[in-house]
């Protein structure tokens, strides 16, 4: 099990979570609903409400890419902490559409930070990068010191992104410091675009008894990550803000997986809970598969192990098993 970070630092504290209704907003929110904060959920439309919370949960709907969200957010919310993680997340929908993508990926931190520059008060800001950002790396593990050659519109944008709030915090005008994702999986709200929660979906489709198939010969290298472990990262770092702010982060197991090894992974345990044979079968990569798809990658985590003290701390057998165990529970 993923020993959770002690949270008693953020009681008092207001912080905003965008991108509340996605698959890493939501597990966040259930994690800081622990401690005493005013957690103010952001999200384009109303979401249901919690259960049980220590936190005092409000809500905030609008548009990140509109500055009067911001206005709201951190004038009229007095917000000190924000968790960005609301964005356009494809690839795909990068290239076809890129002033789409811009406006998703780019504006909305544009606006926060000539907001904060006018304010005379400190507030924290961690944001949700890519480590595709980096571009197709010929050298493994990819940490920091790599340099970024990002090689789609999407990773482009996010680069920028963080780049300006790098530039901010250099500056004072917030703490801000990103950290980059990899594959991340586990239970939680279903991943929409296809190009995303790829694992995720296998698991899915195997647990209704078909057939799962491979693109290519699957020898690509992934670095997959929990979670429960992308949570710890993120509030790990909001109390490390002294040490971290100013910089990005790699985040990953240190672990790679063969796209085949993890497929074959998912077809046997699958198949041992279902008492069913999930069969692996291959098929050619599409046409017009963007190159990112086809890189190697995992991860040098020790900057923000020293930086955080974080570390993940569950395996790919571990999360799939949890995952398979939480997709039955919920009749996936």
């Amino acid at each position: 099990m993923t020993a959770a970070a002690p949270i008693d630092e953020l009681y008092g504290r207001r912080i905003l979570v965008t991108g509340a209704n996605g698959f890493i907003g939501g597990a966040l929110i259930q994690r800081l609903t622990a401690t005493d904060c005013t957690l103010i959920r952001a999200s384009r439309s109303p979401l249901p409400s919690l259960t049980a919370s220590a936190a005092n949960v409000l809500e905030l709907i609008g548009e990140p890419s509109d500055p009067t969200f911001w206005q709201r957010a951190l004038v009229g919310e007095d917000v000190d902490m924000i968790f960005h993680l609301a964005g356009q997340t494809s690839a795909y929908v990068a290239e076809n559409n890129p002033e789409l993508d811009h406006m998703a990926n780019v504006e909305p931190l544009r606006h926060l930070l000539d907001i904060a520059s006018d304010l005379d008060r400190g507030i924290d800001v961690l944001y949700a990068g890519t480590v595709t950002q980096a571009g197709l790396t010929e050298t493994l593990p990819v940490g920091e010191d790599v340099q970024d050659d990002p090689v789609t519109e999407y990773d482009r944008n996010k680069l920028m992104a963080e780049q300006m709030l790098e530039h901010a915090a250099r500056r004072g005008t917030v703490r801000g410091v990103t950290l980059r994702l990899p594959n991340v999986f586990g239970p939680g709200t279903t991943v929409g675009r296809s190009d995303r929660g790829v694992l995720n979906k296998i698991i899915a489709t195997a647990l209704k008894g078909d057939e799962i198939s491979i693109y290519g010969d699957g020898h690509e290298l992934r670095d997959y990550l929990f979670i429960d472990d992308v949570v710890e990262a993120f509030v790990l770092t909001s109390l490390a803000m002294d040490r971290a702010s100013g910089h990005h982060f790699v985040l990953g197991t240190g672990n790679g997986h063969s796209l085949r090894e993890v497929f074959e992974l998912v077809a046997r345990q699958v198949g041992n809970a279902i008492g069913k044979v999930i069969r692996l079968g291959e098929v050619p990569w599409p046409e017009g598969t963007l190159p990112i798809e086809r890189r190697n990658f995992v991860a040098d985590p020790s900057a923000i192990r020293e930086a955080a003290g974080w570390q993940a701390r569950v395996g790919l057998t571990d999360g799939v098993n949890r995952t398979i165990a939480a997709f039955r529970e919920q009749g996936n």
